[in-house]
């Protein structure tokens, strides 16, 4: 492990809410353009809301059939105080630009989510980023939030906050790793 990776390790495990960059490799490499197979394979792990204690499970899928790239998720318990949304796909993204598109420097999701309500989920490569944001679940109409989170090879550490319809601030952290 480089001191740069150890560094970012240590800033996400510490609860970090601006995002960290992490590289993989040394400063003079350059780094390798994203693919479907950058982050492919299943990532569990959980969720906990800091400031009303929930929990739950966490689970992500990323799928890559030749320029393909499918994303399932099901996240576990009370998210949003809501009860338990029942797991979700995207559609297939192929290779191109903009919304619902991958390209080298990583991918945009964009459109409506059963669980999660709008949704825009921007994946930045070079930075190992991952950053989106999104509003009126349809079980918590007028809540929003925005994750800021990183992949450090086999785990992803992110931060949600979250506004509630009454002004009240949350914040939740998700944990992964990949298996």
């Amino acid at each position: 492990m480089t001191l740069r990776a150890a560094v970012a390790a240590t800033a996400a495990a510490a609860g970090l809410v601006a995002v960290v960059a992490v590289a993989t490799s040394t400063a003079s490499a350059a780094p390798a353009a994203f693919t479907p197979k950058t982050l492919a394979g299943a990532w569990t792990g959980s969720w906990k809301n800091q400031t009303f204690g929930s929990t739950g499970a966490a689970a992500l899928t990323v799928a890559a059939t030749g320029d393909r790239l499918t994303f399932a998720f099901d996240l576990g318990g009370g998210v949003f105080g809501c009860t338990d949304p029942a797991g979700e796909s995207t559609k297939p993204i192929g290779k191109g630009a903009g919304a619902n598109a991958w390209s080298a420097k990583g991918f945009t999701i964009q459109g409506a989510s059963k669980a999660l309500g709008t949704v825009k989920i921007v994946y930045d490569d070079a930075k190992r980023s991952l950053v989106g944001r999104g509003s009126n679940p349809p079980c918590r109409a007028g809540l929003t939030w925005k994750i800021a989170g990183t992949f450090a090879a086999t785990t992803f550490n992110g931060t949600v906050a979250i506004a509630l319809p009454d002004g009240t601030k949350a914040t939740s952290v998700l944990s992964l790793k990949r298996g």
